[in-house]
Parts: structure tokens; sequence; C-alpha cells
């Protein structure tokens, strides 16, 4: 697997913004899924019960607002490929889900880098979140500190966020 570096976002603690390191997941025709090397951030997945969905969490309203206008400039964002979930909601940037993280995770592995100092500032649990909700309400699923095992946990626990985008090539 490669890395490439695409858009820009703050890894330490002083908050200047430094090149964000891509793992290539796969590439097809004109368009690559890359996953964030570094745990970017750290946060919520959701507030209480209700947002155990993906589509109502937090995390997906943070990942596709904030995160995204602090990271990609314009011309970035027009490369990043804009998809429509199954629940009809617009993403471009989302989180890796629980079976591409298991079909991979032995080659990704090594490839991963920790939290980024910024990220660590609020972390209040290791590991970093997956898409998938959780089998309870109010849990959602993460990737345990030690990249090796998934697992559950509250959605209003602080864990680790690292983004996933689909960008085009040409």
């Amino acid at each position: 697997m490669e890395t490439v570096r695409f858009g820009r976002y703050p890894r330490q603690k002083d908050g200047a913004a430094e090149p964000i390191d891509w793992i290539v997941i796969r590439t097809e025709k004109d368009e690559a899924l890359l996953l964030s090397k570094a745990v970017l951030a750290s946060g919520q997945y959701g507030t209480n019960a209700a947002q155990s969905s993906w589509e109502s969490s937090a995390l997906y309203t943070w990942l596709n607002g904030a995160f995204a206008d602090a990271a990609f400039t314009g011309e970035e964002k027009a490369a990043l490929i804009t998809e429509i979930n199954e629940n009809a909601m617009p993403e471009s940037v989302r989180l890796m889900q629980e079976e591409e993280y298991q079909k991979i995770r032995r080659e990704l592995k090594p490839l991963l880098e920790g939290f980024t100092p910024n990220a660590e500032n609020r972390l209040a649990f290791g590991g970093w979140w997956l898409m998938n909700a959780g089998e309870r309400a109010g849990t959602a699923r993460y990737v345990r500190a030690d990249n090796n095992k998934a697992d559950t946990l509250e959605t209003a626990a602080i864990c680790g966020i690292r983004p996933v985008i689909r960008i085009r090539l040409k």
C-alpha cells in the first residue's frame, strides 16, 4: 500500500496545519479510497443514544462540515467524491467500515501511525472510531489502540478519528 499527501490539518497542539498523509486502500479507474495514516482528531461519535447511527452522529456532521472545511481547499474539495449513502445522505468524508477494516487489517497495521499530538490533546479513550453502530443503542464500533481488534464503545466516549475519503485522480 502506498501513501499520498492531500489536504492539511493541525497535527501539533499549536494548531498549525500540516499536510495529511493518507494510505491508499484501493484504486479503481480514476478514483482512490484513502485512510488517514494518523488519528487526526478525537471526539464523540454522538452525544446520546439517538446518535448511534452513522448519519445521525455528531461525527458525521463534523467530518462533512467543520473538518472538511478546515482540511481541504476549494480545489481539493472539488476532487473529493461525494457519495449518497444508503439513507440518502451526502458524504464526502467518512469513517472506515468494520468490514473494510477486517479485510485489510493485517497489511494495514504496520502502516498506521498513532495519535497526532493534537488528537491526544482531548483523548480520553484509546482506539479509533469505525462507521458502524454497536449492538446496543448508544454504542458504536471502534478499533482498539493496538489496531488488532474491533470492539464496541459508548458513543459519548471520546475516541480517535481517522477519516476516509474518495478522490478523483484526474
